[in-house]
């Protein structure tokens, strides 16, 4: 009998829509069926709907120091929390990286001697913020020639440019420049202390432009 009722009810509650699609008198009939009468034929879960809950933190919150881990313990103070802000939601989404912009040694030895390949004065120079380059997720450090000599450059990049040293011996010139390129990933990485060539990397360019002058 109950099962027959709660299909009677939506029956009647889909001819309600479908006559108040097709007709504009269901203003007239609702004038004169009070509004308790109709809704007590309609099941009640129909307006009754709850949206999704999810974990709602950032794991650089302060108010909350290491209760939004990667993965979740069972000793957390935190709690699932009600989307119904957002319209819609129907996920609940993890996301694991780096959420502020990277930060890179960012100047040219020609502007300012403190960025020389030799010695970077990191009292004087400090790392800067790449937001203003979308998806710029490298710093890089280059050494070569620049207009009239030799120079250095610190830059944010949006591509892995490699690692890597070639000997260049430009036309009109008698001696041949070492060009650098170094490529890394975490914030001030691009300072000479960290991106100085290995021993074995030096040998090697050494014996290749050996060879190539024999």
């Amino acid at each position: 009998m109950n099962n027959l009722r709660i299909t009677s009810n939506y029956l009647i509650f889909i001819v309600l829509v479908f006559y108040y699609e097709n007709s504009n008198h269901l203003q007239s009939l609702l004038q004169h069926t009070s509004l308790r009468s109709i809704t007590s034929l309609i099941p009640f879960d129909i307006f009754s709907i709850h949206s999704i809950r999810c974990y709602q933190c950032t794991s650089t919150n302060n108010t909350h120091p290491f209760q939004c881990n990667e993965f979740l313990t069972n000793d957390i103070d935190i709690e699932p929390e009600s989307c119904d802000a957002i319209f819609g939601a129907q996920y609940c989404v993890k996301h694991v990286g780096r959420f502020e912009a990277l930060e890179c040694y960012q100047c040219t030895s020609a502007d300012k001697w403190q960025c020389s390949d030799g010695e970077l004065i990191k009292d004087s120079l400090q790392p800067i913020n790449c937001s203003y380059i979308y998806k710029a997720h490298y710093c890089i450090k280059t050494i070569g020639r620049y207009g009239g000599g030799v120079g250095t450059k610190r830059f944010c990049s949006t591509s892995h440019l490699g690692n890597y040293c070639n000997y260049v011996l430009q036309p009109g010139d008698k001696l041949t420049y070492r060009t650098c390129i170094y490529t890394c990933n975490s914030d001030g990485c691009n300072s000479v202390s960290s991106l100085r060539p290995t021993v074995s990397v030096s040998i090697i360019s050494f014996l290749l432009l050996t060879l190539f002058y024999r």
